[in-house]
């Protein structure tokens, strides 16, 4: 049997090329079916914290909080004077981020978003809040990169 490929006619290269593209096929597809290293199925889908955390830190963890709280009209804001307030509904129970933004926003009048930036950022830097941020899945530890 001659396994030159080049030498072979017209009908077996077809017959050869089928068949190969018949088996690439079948193993895409194993593939694809196969579950990853994170059990079955895909990985867990990052919260909108998460993701600002992997792109910009802290400051962008913070800023992603204050929208999310905005949209859902957890604090209100006035765009031409930047600044917020509380809104009619209370932040989640289940987010310790939102709720220390919340805690940095008085009770009546309104503080400017930078104010929050700042003070967020301070409670993000502190020990207790690092830990729980690790603890949560969000943040590095020292001397490790993000």
């Amino acid at each position: 049997m001659d396994l030159n490929f080049l030498a072979l006619t017209g009908p077996e290269f077809l017959q050869l090329y089928l068949g190969l593209m018949g088996l690439a096929v079948i193993v895409l597809a194993l593939v694809r079916i196969r579950p990853g290293p994170w059990g079955e199925g895909a990985p867990a889908a990052l919260s909108a914290e998460e993701v600002a955390y992997l792109q910009g830190g802290d400051d962008a963890v913070v800023d992603a909080t204050l929208a999310g709280m905005l949209h859902g009209n957890v604090l209100l804001g006035d765009q031409n004077s930047q600044t917020v307030s509380r809104g009619v509904v209370p932040p989640r129970r289940d987010n310790w981020l939102e709720s220390a933004v919340y805690a940095v926003v008085p009770a009546t009048g309104l503080v400017h978003v930078s104010t929050v930036r700042v003070n967020v950022a301070t409670c993000l830097s502190s020990s207790a809040m690092r830990s729980a941020m690790l603890d949560a899945g969000v943040g590095h530890r020292a001397g490790s990169e993000p």
